[in-house]
């Protein structure tokens, strides 16, 4: 049974995705979607907004403290869900290769 608290939750899933040896196909299959939706052009477009309307004078920290939040609503819900239901498989399946 998972833990109630959301970073304990975290920590399982993390764990038991890298020992099924899954994480990086999960990771892949993330990066490739987002890729695919468009988020990826999103997120750029919100970086350079901020950089312009810092005139240029921002930290890599101050940026990313201003899109992060903003590109984690951006995140397509299918995509979220797909996600959720991939790692659900990964975590209840007793074969790593059911992942």
């Amino acid at each position: 049974m998972l833990p109630r608290n959301s970073s304990d939750t975290k920590r399982v899933v993390d764990q038991m995705t890298v020992l099924k040896g899954e994480r990086p196909v999960l990771k892949d299959y993330l990066i490739k979607s987002l890729h695919e939706s468009g988020w990826t052009d999103l997120v750029r477009l919100m970086c350079r907004e901020e950089i312009n309307k810092a005139n240029g004078l921002i930290s890599v920290d101050s940026l990313v403290d201003k899109v992060t939040p903003k590109a984690r609503q951006k995140i397509p819900d299918e995509i979220k869900t797909e996600m959720i239901a991939k790692i659900k498989k990964c975590l209840t399946s007793i074969d790593a290769n059911e992942c």
